[in-house]
């Protein structure tokens, strides 16, 4: 089923006259998020021809979004016989929550798109993850003519999320966005095999690894390099999913211009927290930020320029215990005072509390890992599991930076030793 982008407001009302049931994804430019839901959203709309699925550019039709309580991006709202549903999605969408709430509405199961039965397509090397680690790992991987796949859902993963990286050499100063960009222009000038995609699963068969794709395509390798980076930590407060898009944001770049001379608030105090505040203090009339510590972290500049900014205020050594608001976020409880009270009114509250690996791959690997949950890895970035590397924010090497510089060098290393590798074996 072909995706309607929508001209004008009444043609929303239109539709939900003449279809029983409408998913409808309010996007914006610059998001990652966004980006990243683009393919899947195509996938169920082909998966699920009985709805209707439309896309809003969230900058072109503002007044519609805030009528519909929409204060973040992407967000998927629901209509059913013409109304609005409760449930809704927002933020960093799974495939298979869109796919649970659909398949709910309609009552039936989405129609199974099969790679066409064909035969898997077998590689020297698969490439899991496509941020700055993976991408650099396939650009030297290309150059040593490995036969290579690269596969993720986002180039540059959460990188794109970054609004401003002035320590990347040869930019003085650019986007994650950019310079996402400018890495995937050079992967894909090398030709790189690609497949925008998740990795649902992936096992060892007859001396290959066996690895399903989210279409349920399957890729077979003699190795393996998991750069499949970190995702972001969550407050875990109760009510914090119910209020994402609706108050609760992990992305300054994708929705800061929801909150134009609004208020809000940052959580954390490392350079990710820094560079949200600065960025939302340009378009919010004001920024708190709350750190549980007592001192900010990260680079000096950055931490300059928070304490130089009149529109931002730093809350030490303070966590929040509870968000406020049920069909919105209207402000956060305190587990200290503030100014003589414990509850902050605030229109938002964007989470920048650090990331965490994502076990799923690294359990099915029974890789060993250190006690955060990190791939532990040698000096080649090899892990414990032969024919596997790792390299990037997910392992325990470059003295656990995490810089996109570290994850690039990394990247590099593991290629390079798995050239080795591969010549060895054959």
């Amino acid at each position: 089923m072909e995706i309607t982008y929508l001209e004008s407001d009444i043609e929303l009302e239109s539709l939900k006259k003449t279809w029983p049931i409408l998913a409808v994804d309010f996007f914006s430019d610059e998001c990652p998020p966004c980006e990243k839901l683009a393919p899947v959203y195509e996938k169920m709309s082909k998966s699920f021809p009985s709805v209707k699925f439309i896309k809003i550019f969230r900058q072109q039709h503002r007044e519609l979004a805030i009528s519909l309580g929409v204060s973040g991006s992407p967000t998927i709202l629901f209509f059913k016989s013409g109304q609005l549903i409760n449930e809704r999605l927002s933020g960093d969408i799974e495939e298979k929550e869109l796919e649970n709430i659909l398949e709910k509405l309609c009552g039936e199961s989405s129609l199974k798109l099969s790679a066409d039965n064909k035969e898997a397509e077998q590689y020297d090397l698969c490439i899991i993850g496509n941020g700055p680690a993976g991408m650099t790992a396939a650009i030297y991987a290309a150059r040593y003519k490995i036969n290579q796949a690269l596969i993720g859902d986002l180039p540059g993963g959460l990188m794109t999320s970054s609004h401003k990286i002035c320590n990347f050499p040869s930019e003085t100063e650019i986007s994650g966005m950019d310079l996402s960009q400018k890495m995937a222009n050079q992967v894909n000038a090398l030709e790189v095999p690609q497949k925008i995609s998740r990795v649902n699963s992936i096992k060892q068969l007859g001396g290959l690894y066996n690895i399903t794709l989210s279409n349920n395509e399957i890729i077979k390798a003699k190795t393996v390099l998991l750069a499949t980076g970190t995702k972001h930590r969550h407050l875990d407060l109760p009510n914090e999913k119910n209020l994402i898009g609706r108050g609760v944001s992990y992305c300054a770049t994708c929705d800061a211009l929801f909150y134009k001379d609004k208020t809000v608030a940052v959580v954390g105090g490392s350079d990710s927290a820094n560079t949200a505040s600065l960025y939302l203090a340009r378009v919010a009339h004001k920024v708190y930020q709350i750190y549980r510590g007592d001192s900010l972290r990260g680079e000096t500049a950055w931490i300059d320029q928070v304490n130089s900014n009149k529109n931002i205020s730093v809350i030490y050594n303070t966590q929040i215990t509870e968000l406020l608001g049920v069909e919105k976020l209207t402000g956060l409880k305190l587990d200290k005072p503030f100014a003589g009270k414990n509850e902050l009114s605030v229109d938002g509250v964007f989470v920048e509390v650090g990331s965490e690996p994502d076990l799923d791959l690294i359990n099915q690997l029974s890789l060993e890992t250190d006690e955060g949950h990190y791939i532990a890895t040698k000096e080649n970035q090899a892990t414990s599991r032969e024919g596997v590397w790792a390299a990037g924010d997910i392992t325990t090497n470059s003295n656990s930076f995490r810089q996109i510089i570290t994850a690039c060098s990394e990247g590099a290393i593991a290629a390079e030793n798995i050239f080795k590798y591969l010549q060895k074996s054959h």
